[in-house]
């Protein structure tokens, strides 16, 4: 597939999703890849012939756009599964006529994502690379869906996909687009879906916000992530184990993302917060129980690990239970796999507590990690520079090993 048309290529990839998502017919998200093509002239951006120019956007310019498409399907794992008891039970009982067949509704709908963006290479590599960049996007707004619309989805990934994925290349500044080929993702997978709810006005804003919160790596989003991914290891699979194993991740990444935000807006050094609190030998249960770290900088007499606080309800409920999962293989039931969720959302709503009522003291930190706290007009940037911060920390830390 080459092309001898003068000025940029756009390839558009048409990708079945593995759960369909409420974003309503026609929605299109588009994202600034933050880099420039080489040796394209930077024209202006159209969406078709005789259209206006997209505002902000020229041809070599690095983007991916995305436009959801709603088609109508059927729940092709349940006929199956149908129509294979039915076989057994005409093996064990004798054929006999089935008058409620008909009366099952298996209609669903599924989603199909118009994914495009420039081809820089026409090579399989570069095909490739651009489908890539177009499948991360997709599950950002996967991602963002799932926290507005509060669905557990699992992440859009290689493996969830179908095995072939057809596309089309055009020139940017043509509508004619060349005949449809197929790149090849090297595995098989059955797609499994469900019904999900359409985003209304509110669920929207909320979508919209949290791409805009990956899109500064709001250093808020890794915990959503890994709740989101307990949720659905608990609510879709019903893996209890996964579970508990994921909803204790995002309280060790909330509690020394906020730990590491307090050092950052005292102005400590990264390096001295790697010496002072996260020596190799270090840990997470070391600092909460020092009375010069947690409780030190937010107070209240909760952060001890005896009694019933929302510390030590979280260690006792999830952090314990967590390590017997890791380290016996201990599957949780179902009532543990629940207590260890509440605890997860406890101690959350406990670190929140405190932020709020210590935002005076740190209003940048209390600012990032809480809504309740967001009085701070430079939050954006405080992120920013918190997430520069965390760099030089990270470097420290690797170089402390």
């Amino acid at each position: 597939m080459t092309s001898t048309e003068p000025g940029p290529r756009v390839i558009a990839f048409f990708i079945p999703l593995p759960e369909p998502l409420g974003i309503p017919q026609g929605c299109t998200y588009s994202f600034d890849e933050g880099s420039v093509i080489p040796d394209i002239e930077p024209l202006p951006m159209f969406v078709r012939q005789g259209s206006a120019p997209v505002p902000g956007r020229v041809s070599n310019q690095l983007i991916v756009s995305l436009k959801f498409w709603q088609a109508k399907s059927t729940f092709v794992q349940l006929i199956e599964q149908v129509l294979a008891v039915s076989r057994v039970l005409d093996q064990v009982r004798g054929p006999l006529p089935n008058p409620h067949t008909g009366d099952l509704d298996l209609e669903c709908p599924l989603t199909v994502v118009e994914a495009v963006t420039q081809l820089t290479d026409e090579s399989h590599p570069g095909i490739s690379a651009a489908f890539d960049r177009c499948l991360e996007r997709v599950n950002e707004v996967a991602f963002a869906y799932g926290l507005a619309t509060r669905q557990a989805l699992a992440p859009v990934t290689l493996r969830r996909l179908p095995p072939f994925i057809t596309y089309m290349t055009r020139n940017a500044l043509s509508d004619t687009w060349t005949a449809t080929s197929a790149i090849d993702l090297g595995h098989y997978n059955e797609i499994r879906r469900l019904v999900p709810p359409e985003l209304n006005a509110e669920s929207k804003e909320r979508m919209l916000s949290a791409l805009s919160a990956m899109a500064i790596e709001d250093p808020v989003v890794p915990y959503l992530e890994l709740s989101s991914e307990a949720r659905r290891a608990f609510e879709r699979e019903g893996d209890s184990r996964a579970a508990v194993i994921h909803s204790q991740a995002a309280c060790e990444v909330l509690l020394d993302s906020v730990f590491l935000g307090l050092l950052w807006e005292e102005g400590m050094a990264a390096s001295d917060a790697v010496a002072g609190f996260f020596s190799p030998n270090s840990t997470l249960g070391g600092r909460l129980r020092r009375s010069d770290a947690y409780a030190a900088r937010l107070g209240s007499g909760h952060w001890r690990f005896d009694g019933s606080g929302p510390v030590a309800t979280w260690y006792m409920d999830l952090a314990d239970l967590r390590n017997r999962c890791v380290h016996a293989g201990y599957r949780p039931t179902r009532d543990e796999a629940l207590a260890a969720s509440r605890a997860q959302y406890n101690l959350r709503d406990f670190v929140a507590d405190r932020l709020v009522d210590r935002q005076r003291r740190y209003p940048r930190v209390a600012s990032i990690f809480t809504a309740r706290a967001r009085m701070v007009k430079t939050r954006n940037q405080d992120i920013a520079d918190f997430g520069a911060w965390r760099i030089g920390f990270t470097q420290a830390r690797g170089a402390a090993v």
